[in-house]
């Protein structure tokens, strides 16, 4: 897996030094704009997951339906009147928004 960053890297490298010298460097912008974007949601997935208690890949392919479910069974057990965490509760909150929109 490191050997395909670091090709994708150095493609990137050599795109920006190309984009340097023809004097498209909008082209650049736009590569790392997207680059970011999408380490952003690969963190928002992580972390989504992990309030879930459940791996990416299964909270990706789980429907709205099993979504809304398994948060009203967390909610019931993490939620601050009941005894439970209010940084837990935040956090599946947070996570049960990104995640139901993201479905």
């Amino acid at each position: 897996m490191n050997d395909i960053k670091d090709f994708v890297v150095s493609m990137i490298i050599v795109f920006a030094i190309w984009a340097a010298a023809t004097g498209a460097g909008y082209m650049v912008n736009i590569l790392v704009f997207s680059m970011v974007k999408k380490n952003q949601a690969d963190k928002q997935w992580k972390t989504a997951a992990k309030s879930f208690g459940v791996r990416v890949s299964k909270l990706k392919k789980m429907t709205k339906a099993e979504i809304k479910k398994m948060y009203r069974k967390l909610v019931m057990k993490h939620h601050p009147d009941k005894g439970g965490n209010p940084d837990k509760f935040r956090d599946l909150h947070d996570a049960y928004e990104f995640a139901y929109a993201a479905s």
